[in-house]
């Protein structure tokens, strides 16, 4: 029952949501219920007094008792406003699923999130597709369907399921192409270099993963996947060029100087839940959030909180890179959504992130894609 409520919280989630909305509406409410099943209220207390070996997910669990309770007080202290408290403690919910979810046996749940990527995916591009014009214009919401982190997870996963060299049917092939070019399509459409560029390296990694065990089928392989883009090469390189202009035209897109200005406004505990500041990033907006990981903790929790923030990327890629040697293709797939939305992105507030973390945790017990 708890699997189930998790994996149609998941699906009610790509179909419905956005990774971050403006408002909570129906679909975040749902959604909201599902997970609170799935966990189980004897399940949120399990996560404080579970004795757990792993070293992770010790950590882990001090993380987030931490981000739950020094920087609400001091949120609620400097007098923020009620609903941006709010909206900064729903990420550290999301945390708990790791926590919950730990030392399960949950197959299928790698193919769920695939799925989910790919819903994503499919919905960020309804807009682009002829006769679909009827549909409401939702840009505001569609602008961060292909910013989830599930989408180049279902890019390189599909492209996995397309190659894999062991015995595998056709539908599967099939289906991983499909999504995996969806994926691609839609962060393309998006313009976005970093997810773009990582998982076509990612892909090349598998591909060049399967020739050392089987080079004829890679070779096949190969020969079918340069069959299939030639036809689209003119768009490739469009493409290609767009990305270089944009690069020259934005550069890192004040990523840096986000980084320096955020670190400038340090303190020992931070401004707590519920702080705005002006961005560089975002024109000098005022914004809850910075778009990496450790500026935004160091700005939301102080030195202490960055202090964990290093900890914690440091804890669940080095992790990840432990176990790539026996689950390489999952683990491309895992780490570079996360270390993309960790370093450059703010996909670290979704509830994706958080279900890549428990995906990457069960991958010590579940050795398959499926």
């Amino acid at each position: 029952m708890n699997i189930f409520a998790l994996y149609a919280a998941i699906i009610t989630y790509a179909l419905f949501c956005s990774p971050t909305p403006d408002l909570i509406g129906w679909g975040e409410c749902v959604v909201a219920v599902l997970l609170i099943i799935s966990v189980g209220f004897s399940g949120i207390g399990t996560v404080i007094t579970d004795d757990i070996q792993s070293r992770i997910i010790q950590f882990h669990r001090v993380f987030v008792l931490f981000m739950l309770s020094i920087p609400t007080m001091i949120g609620v202290i400097n007098g923020h406003i009620l609903s941006d408290i709010v909206r900064d403690i729903f990420p550290i919910l999301f945390l708990i699923l790791p926590l919950s979810f730990y030392g399960r046996n949950m197959e299928g749940f790698a193919t769920v999130l695939t799925i989910a990527g790919a819903l994503f995916a499919i919905r960020y591009l309804v807009p682009y597709i002829p006769y679909f014009d009827f549909l409401p214009n939702e840009s505001s919401v569609l602008l961060y369907l292909a910013n989830s982190p599930l989408v180049p997870f279902a890019a390189i996963v599909g492209f996995y399921w397309a190659v894999d060299n062991h015995p595998s049917f056709l539908t599967k092939r099939l289906c991983g192409c499909v999504i995996s070019v969806i994926c691609f399509t839609a962060m393309m459409a998006m313009m976005q270099r970093a997810p773009i560029i990582l998982s076509a390296i990612s892909c090349i990694i598998i591909l060049a993963i399967q020739a050392k065990n089987k080079p004829l089928h890679s070779i096949v392989m190969t020969m079918i996947i340069i069959t299939i883009l030639y036809p689209i090469y003119p768009i490739l390189i469009e493409v290609g060029l767009n990305l270089s202009e944009k690069t020259i035209t934005v550069g890192f897109n004040n990523r840096i100087e986000e980084f320096t200005s955020a670190l400038s406004e340090l303190s020992w505990f931070g401004h707590g839940w519920g702080h705005v500041w002006q961005s560089p990033a975002v024109g000098d907006m005022w914004v809850r959030f910075t778009h990496n990981i450790i500026s935004y903790y160091a700005l939301k929790a102080g030195i202490i909180g960055s202090i964990m923030a290093i900890c914690f990327v440091i804890m669940w890629i080095g992790y990840g890179i432990n176990h790539i040697k026996t689950k390489p293709e999952i683990m491309l797939a895992i780490l570079t959504p996360l270390v993309i939305h960790m370093l450059l992105y703010t996909g670290f507030k979704t509830l994706d992130f958080a279900l890549l973390l428990t995906l990457l945790i069960l991958c010590q017990r579940n050795r398959s894609l499926s």
